[in-house]
């Protein structure tokens, strides 16, 4: 946790002073070795707090919560953090968004466990209304090394596409075929 996150993500009001005296009482509050501003929960504390949430907020009350924290994970580019929570908040059209957006971060980085692990999640009409999480999955098979498993994402994507007239997407689809012919000589 942080300051910020406590006091711009859930909307409570905290600052680093109160969050050093908790550390100094050692009251299960740790800070992070060389980040002055972030702290951790003992595991085992930090376990009783989520299943005193769960118990304590409404479902609505709780996603409601995740939806704040993933917007602020999202408008401070975590994309696995931002996707955890629009997930848990039941945002999965949010969750397509914000993985589209990080696509170039995320390519340029390779971060391929991030879109492997979120992409299952899914569902079938998130997918079809989104020809391009396709192509970015595609693109990771292909960094990955499995490129017959790229193939066939980008297939799927150029099919929607095409049905959906979506130029961007077509040609994203087409690019990865192209270099997937490539690698493959």
């Amino acid at each position: 946790i942080t300051p910020e996150i406590l006091n711009h993500a859930l909307g409570v009001d905290v600052t680093v002073d109160e969050l050093h005296a908790i550390v100094r009482e050692n009251i299960f509050l740790s800070r992070v070795a060389g980040e002055s501003d972030t702290f951790i929960y003992h595991p085992l504390f930090r376990d009783f707090l989520c299943k005193q949430l769960e118990q304590e907020t409404t479902p609505a009350e709780l996603s409601r919560m995740h939806g704040r924290l993933a917007d602020y994970y999202a408008s401070h580019e975590n994309v696995g953090l931002a996707l955890d929570h629009f997930f848990k908040a039941g945002e999965e059209l949010k969750a397509a968004r914000a993985l589209l957006a990080a696509q170039r971060q995320l390519l340029a980085n390779g971060l391929t466990l991030t879109v492997s692990k979120y992409f299952p999640r899914f569902d079938r009409a998130t997918l079809e209304a989104h020809p391009q999480l396709y192509n970015l999955m595609g693109d990771m098979h292909v960094i990955e090394g499995k490129t017959a498993a790229g193939e066939a994402m980008f297939q799927s994507a150029l099919a929607l596409a095409r049905k959906q007239s979506d130029r961007a997407a077509q040609a994203a689809a087409l690019a990865g075929l192209a270099h997937t012919a490539t690698r493959n000589h």
